[in-house]
């Protein structure tokens, strides 16, 4: 009887299947860890505890701090005291499955300057769609602050200089 053997070949061809599309996952996991890594963006993840989870090497160049130095350490340490409850209300809507987009923000380096910045973050959910964490993706804008600012100071200038003309020419 070939049956033990059909049953047997039907097993293993079920296990090399299951094997197979692992390792695609892998792969892929693999593919989007290098692609976060790559980024010059700071990507990082924190739980609901906001203890930080993950840290890429934009979190590192942005924030000044290395993974081993803030990752399991509370990313409020990023937060100035007086943007704590803008803070916290930003973790309540996320962990409450909403997102941000662009959010402008000011957040802390770990040489206690300040930075201006865009955020933008959404809840990761497990397996069961509990809300469980809060994926973040931030991006420096302090230096398109800056330049907003001449811009407008150099309006200022021009319109006072065309003021002063006008009473110089009166």
């Amino acid at each position: 009887d070939d049956m033990p053997l059909v049953r047997t070949l039907e097993s293993v061809g079920r296990l090399l299947g299951q094997y197979i599309e692992r390792k695609r996952l892998e792969e892929r996991l693999h593919l989007m860890a290098d692609i976060v890594e790559a980024s010059t963006d700071a990507i990082y993840a924190i739980d609901l505890e906001t203890r930080v989870l993950s840290w890429n090497q934009g979190a590192r160049q942005l924030f000044g701090y290395s993974a081993p130095e803030i990752v399991g350490h509370p990313v409020t340490r990023l937060v100035p005291v007086d943007r704590m409850r803008e803070f916290m209300e930003m973790i309540d809507l996320l962990a409450a499955g909403g997102t941000l987009q662009n959010r402008e923000v000011t957040r802390l380096r770990k040489d206690g300057s300040s930075i201006q910045m865009h955020l933008s973050a959404g809840p990761i959910r497990n397996s069961s769609g509990q809300v469980v964490g809060v994926s973040v993706v931030a991006r420096d804008i302090s230096e398109e602050k800056r330049l907003q600012t001449r811009l407008r100071q150099a309006e200022r200038l021009e319109a006072m200089g065309g003021l002063a003309a006008g009473i110089a020419h009166e």
